[in-house]
């Protein structure tokens, strides 16, 4: 789930709980330079906020785990503008 932050120029990215996820992966891009990441990090936190986007943009972000079993496949890719 992607959604709006509580400030101007961040977003908030969660996923559900996945069994045997010690990791959760998270990159983000411009909608415009989809390939270029302009933050990319792993977590264990099920959710995270991504701060000092630029308002007016449209940022896509994908997310995977990683678990004892390796990486998961990258999800469906969300989108949201940044106010």
């Amino acid at each position: 789930m992607l959604s709006l932050g509580a400030r101007t120029g961040e977003l908030n990215a969660s996923t559900p709980p996945i069994l045997n996820a010690s990791v959760h992966g998270r990159r983000v891009a411009l909608a415009s330079a989809p390939d270029v990441y302009v933050l990319e990090q792993q977590t264990k936190a099920a959710s995270d906020t991504f701060e000092g986007l630029t308002p007016g943009q449209i940022y896509l972000v994908d997310v995977n785990a990683v678990g004892s079993a390796g990486p998961s496949d990258w999800s469906d890719t969300a989108q949201q503008m940044v106010h």
